[in-house]
């Protein structure tokens, strides 16, 4: 066992642990296909798969499985021989078997609904509903990959692996994430009745603050000035600079000239 596909195998069962409530024993079902696959590559099924899972695993397959691995010819008899060794799940087909993959599809349809996996598991009873598919048919896989919380387990060779979570999976979990941090309607009630209990003022304290305000008039700055109006300011504007000027001339003072003695005297006697 690489240590690289195994720690693969550990991450992606945790991701359906934490998300869709996988947990041991972990229910495997088993088609013809993996069977034979196992068989060919002397994989030991009850041996290997806990392994992987690092926990209890139960392998089963169903009736119409059976039915139609023997109807395939005597090419896979060590297959069926394989299968018989495996527990039987009851499937809805005993009066009439379909295909093989249709019953794995109503199997998973009918005993895991979505909503299974919003509840958490509290036993391992609890978690019966649950089931791992187990095949080598890529178009089998391909029709599981578009179901919610469905793990797929391939072999590669003689290892066995498990695929990637699908997108339809991986969606649906962080949608449930966000729903998780998202309140409730009746958590939401809760509040806000504790808050009017806490502050009983406080719905008319809201309703004031969103009184709408009245529209104003236009900003007289950005509006032009009339004509009247400039006028009269230049009037004003050259009254006042005459007024200015007056009490500058008012203010000053005539300088006084002194004329000696004998230069009056000289002027006098001419």
């Amino acid at each position: 066992m690489r240590v690289k596909r195994y720690k693969k195998f550990q991450r992606y069962t945790s991701f359906f642990h934490k998300h869709f409530r996988f947990q041991p024993p972990y229910r495997i079902l088993v088609d013809g296909t993996f069977a034979n696959a196992a068989l060919i590559n002397k994989v030991n099924m009850k041996e290997q798969l806990p392994k992987y899972f690092d926990g209890l695993c139960k392998l089963l397959t169903t009736p119409c499985v059976m039915i139609e691995t023997e109807q395939l010819g005597p090419t896979l008899y060590g297959a069926v021989q394989v299968l018989k060794e495996l527990q039987i799940h009851k499937c809805q087909h005993s009066d009439s078997p379909v295909q093989a993959s249709e019953c794995l599809k109503s199997v998973i349809k009918l005993n895991v609904p979505i909503k299974s996996f919003v509840k958490k598991a509290s036993s391992a009873s609890d978690a019966d509903d649950r089931f791992i598919i187990a095949t080598q048919d890529a178009n089998l896989r391909a029709d599981f990959r578009e179901m919610v919380g469905v793990p797929l387990i391939y072999l590669h060779g003689n290892a066995p692996t498990m695929e990637k979570p699908s997108d339809t999976s991986v969606q649906w979990a962080e949608r449930m994430d966000r729903k998780k941090l998202e309140v409730s309607s009746y958590q939401k009630e809760i509040l806000q009745h504790m808050k009017n209990e806490a502050l009983p003022n406080s719905n008319e304290a809201e309703k004031k603050g969103t009184r709408k305000r009245k529209r104003a008039g236009p900003n007289p700055l950005s509006c032009k000035r009339s004509k009247k109006q400039k006028s009269s300011t230049n009037s004003h504007s050259s009254s006042g600079a005459q007024e200015v000027e007056q009490k500058v001339a008012k203010k000053r003072k005539r300088i006084k000239v002194k004329v000696p003695k004998h230069v009056r005297e000289l002027t006098s006697k001419v």
